[in-house]
């Protein structure tokens, strides 16, 4: 009796695992992740991010500390809060207003709010693809890096606003409390303006050459090109 009990207790299980293991079967369909990791645990990095790590990753390919690097840029480079220490991984922009409903009197529109960490971190390892080299990053340093800068300007968006023109920053740890917030700024425009300096160098090779076929004569054209020489003479 207590066999057969046993046997009709066990039934429904068995069942539910056929069942289970039916939808498993080869070749159904499934959506793939949009970074690697995530699913099964490990951090997260988009594909893109990947890309910048050829010159020490040959293969590109994801490893756990190279994500875990990334994962801690996507919160560093966001609103935390406590500055360094994590929490609040938000980044948002709330200025986008769809609709807004001034011109037809008929407020029906929405505020989009739209996260801007994933763009920020890639605009900021393409300038600086170091920062997601475990041999010579430190998710530690970026964390005291990002600490010591809002204390020098007061406020997160001031410190990451510095960490946009210069991302190599938060390499330097400790190192930043010897500088003072003059020097700091000072080192990071001048790396803004050096990321840039390629750009700047056609420009001011297409206003000479529109002041040499139009005539320096032109005020707009010699104010124009005086500016450019005088911005990659700093």
């Amino acid at each position: 009796m207590l066999v057969a009990s046993c046997a009709m207790a066990l039934a429904p299980v068995s069942g539910a695992y056929n069942s289970v293991a039916s939808y498993a079967r080869p070749g159904a369909r499934f959506t793939p992740a949009v970074r690697m990791g995530g699913l099964t645990g490990l951090p997260r990095i988009p594909k893109e991010a990947l890309a910048v790590t050829r010159s020490y990753n040959p293969g590109m390919e994801y490893t756990e500390r190279i994500a875990t690097l990334w994962r801690d840029l996507e919160t560093l480079y966001g609103i935390e809060a406590i500055a360094g220490v994590g929490g609040s991984r938000t980044g948002v922009d709330a200025s986008r207003l769809v609709d807004s409903g001034v011109k037809t009197n008929k407020f029906r529109g929405f505020t989009r709010d739209i996260d801007t960490r994933v763009a920020r971190v890639l605009k900021a390892v393409r300038k600086e693809p170091s920062l997601l080299n475990p041999e010579v990053s430190n998710r530690f340093e970026f964390a005291t890096s990002k600490a010591i800068l809002v204390e020098k300007f007061g406020t997160q968006e001031a410190a990451i606003k510095v960490m946009e023109q210069d991302p190599s920053i938060l390499q330097l740890g400790d190192e930043l409390y010897e500088m003072s917030a003059g020097s700091i700024r000072a080192r990071a425009t001048t790396k803004q303006l050096i990321s840039s300096l390629p750009l700047l160098v056609v420009l001011l090779g297409l206003v000479g050459v529109a002041t040499t076929d139009l005539g320096s004569d032109v005020p707009q054209l010699a104010a124009g090109k005086q500016a450019l020489a005088e911005l990659l003479s700093r």
